[in-house]
């Protein structure tokens, strides 16, 4: 259930994106991806976090919680 107006979940989920995309994308690397998968599935991991928008601030560590994400985006993807 929204509780904010829209434009604040996307600029919350804009500023997520900006400060986490490097951190996703070297993480989808050392995991074992090539640069173009790591890209690809970055994409991916942020389109998710893009559709949950609303829950954004419920998540209480966001860097474990889009880890959490990418490694079962990177899993889903072997």
């Amino acid at each position: 259930m929204n509780t904010l107006p829209e434009e604040v979940y996307n600029v919350l989920f804009e500023r997520i994106y900006r400060g986490n995309r490097s951190y996703v994308y070297r993480s989808l690397l050392r995991w074992g991806c090539t640069a173009e998968e790591a890209e690809d599935l970055s994409q991916e991991v942020f389109l998710k976090v893009f559709m949950f928008r609303d829950q954004l601030p419920q998540i209480i560590c966001m860097r474990k919680w889009l880890r959490v994400i990418a490694r079962n985006t990177y899993i889903s993807m072997l």
